[in-house]
């Protein structure tokens, strides 16, 4: 399985989705892949099929492997299909003592 590049749940890590929430983003799913995300001063991307309309993917191609801190940012995030909410990637301990990501 290959190395996430971000560290669950770190909201000092720029690429965590707790990171951007712990700086006043919001972020609408829309479905998987599929999203708004609304920064601290209003500005607005749009997020289709995990690509980013913001500066960095268009000028850049994506700082950080190809992807723009948006898309890493809805990738560790699932809609529920039973409650409708959204599911963030997490850490989960198992009983053999491994420490795996999962969406909870």
């Amino acid at each position: 399985m290959p190395k996430i590049m971000f560290a669950v749940g770190d909201v000092n890590d720029k690429l965590s989705a707790a990171y951007a929430f712990a700086r006043g983003y919001k972020i609408t799913l829309h479905g998987d892949g599929k999203a708004e995300v609304v920064n601290g001063v209003g500005k607005l991307y749009h997020v289709q099929d995990f690509i980013c309309d913001c500066p960095d993917k268009a000028e850049n191609r994506g700082s950080y492997r190809g992807h723009c801190k948006h898309e890493c940012w809805v990738g560790q995030l699932l809609p529920c299909e039973l409650c409708g909410t959204t599911m963030g990637l997490g850490t989960f301990h198992t009983c053999f003592g491994e420490v795996i990501e999962r969406f909870e």
